[in-house]
């Protein structure tokens, strides 16, 4: 029994392998089929102790391996397009709740500036 593979199956097949990070690109602005990251001028090179590493510019950037990028990957429509600004696409990717959002205080939990006070 023979399956159609559709350009969806493609599309998720890609998503599944590529991981979450070129997913939420390809989501925001389209994928744009015979480029590659590594060709694009939004792709930044550092220069590491023990290798270098890649980031995506408009993806945005952090000091952990959760934003590096692979050179190889399909690009997205935002593939050496100028003016595009960065949109920190990681922060939205976060599990859990968003760490941008302060704590709610447990319920009978005294407030530090009460302490200050005194």
């Amino acid at each position: 029994m023979s399956e159609h593979v559709t350009p969806e199956h493609v599309k998720d097949v890609q998503r599944k392998t590529r991981g979450r990070k070129i997913s939420a690109m390809w989501d925001e602005f389209g994928i744009l089929h015979g480029k590659s990251c590594g060709e694009c001028c939004h792709l930044i090179k550092h220069e590491g102790y023990r290798r270098n590493y890649y980031k995506c510019e408009i993806y945005g950037q952090s000091a952990s391996e959760a934003t590096d990028w692979v050179k190889g990957w399909t690009a997205c429509k935002a593939w050496n397009v100028i003016g595009i600004t960065k949109t920190d696409l990681y922060k939205s990717l976060w599990r859990g709740k968003n760490q941008t959002e302060p704590e709610k205080p447990i319920e009978g939990q005294m407030e530090m500036s009460l302490l200050e006070d005194e």
